[in-house]
């Protein structure tokens, strides 16, 4: 498997959960048109074309993956890397009041009593994409692989102080498996989550980042077994900071870190936290018109185009829905 320089990402060809193969005329078992991607890495856009001849290639969006493989629960096969763009996008939503708050340590919620919670209606807060998360949220009610789990320990801080300015959101959610995936919202509708992202640049650890490491640290305390830790966007450059500073006990139990379209980091800052403890367990997705995804990677500025992007045919399921 080969691999790229600067952050060790990971180069791949993808791959769907095996019981949600088809067969062809012929009998033959070819890859699923909506399947997940699987373990690890950057997809490369000639190996996706090349799938794409066979049944591979991915079409639709996160909501066509729920509703296809509605009766495919997380025991019939684990977390693939669509189920966990579909958790990053689902973080998006407005749960205050909703799920309980990290600084409570109160029993998780479910999706029906969300759906059944008074304060329901202000999940869509962010009128942009009111109609595509309701959409979202009926999908992952009605698919096995989600319909179960359950949220706890929502985090929402807008900071506008000159010497702490973030725009910082987080939540977990417990999966019918028995795994736990921590989720960082990406960059939000508020001028100061833009700001920080500009502070990224130039500042680390920016706030974001610092507030990252302690509320995983803070899950991981109070919940056993193995996670998943991602985010979209400033969301996965989160993730991955929050990784690499993590406690070594709790940095153990992590399954594996999802960079969805998220920026990367200087060398110096992969140097002095020590990413080759992750390296190998890090992905990250980027988006055919992948931007903020490209910041601090060098390789991917610099290498052969063909190699560097998602497949046009599935890049919808890297961007918002």
């Amino acid at each position: 498997m080969p691999r790229a320089g600067n952050g060790g990402i990971h180069i791949f060809r993808p791959q769907g959960p095996e019981s949600m193969k088809n067969k062809d005329e012929g009998g033959t078992e070819t890859q699923p048109e909506m399947a997940g991607l699987r373990q690890g890495g950057i997809v490369t856009c000639g190996e996706c074309f090349a799938i794409a001849g066979q049944g591979g290639n991915m079409k639709g969006t996160i909501i066509d993956y729920l509703k296809e493989y509605a009766d495919v629960s997380l025991r019939d096969e684990p977390m693939n890397d669509v189920d966990s763009l579909v958790l990053c996008q689902f973080s998006y939503l407005k749960f205050d009041a909703v799920v309980p708050p990290v600084t409570e340590d109160k029993k998780p919620v479910s999706l029906q009593q969300i759906q059944e919670h008074p304060d329901y209606e202000k999940l869509y807060g962010d009128e942009r994409y009111e109609k595509e998360n309701r959409a979202l949220f009926e999908a992952m009610l009605g698919c096995a692989r989600f319909r179960n789990m359950k949220l706890n320990y929502y985090i929402n801080i807008i900071e506008t102080q000159s010497d702490f300015e973030t725009q910082f959101s987080a939540v977990t959610f417990l999966l019918e498996d028995g795994t736990v995936y921590v989720a960082y919202r990406g960059t939000d509708e508020t001028i100061v989550g833009w700001k920080e992202d500009f502070n990224m640049a130039f500042l680390s650890p920016v706030p974001g980042q610092e507030l990252a490491v302690k509320y995983l640290s803070v899950v991981t305390e109070r919940l056993q077994g193995k996670f998943y830790v991602g985010g979209h966007s400033k969301g996965g450059n989160l993730a991955v900071y929050a990784a690499m500073n993590c406690a070594p006990g709790a940095q153990d139990r992590i399954l594996k870190i999802y960079s969805m379209d998220g920026p990367g980091f200087r060398p110096e800052v992969l140097e002095k936290c020590d990413f080759g403890k992750i390296e190998e367990r890090t992905c990250k997705i980027l988006p055919h018109s992948s931007l903020v995804g490209m910041l601090f990677e060098p390789y991917l500025r610099t290498g052969p185009a063909q190699s560097l992007y998602l497949a046009g045919t599935g890049r919808r399921f890297c961007d918002r829905i």
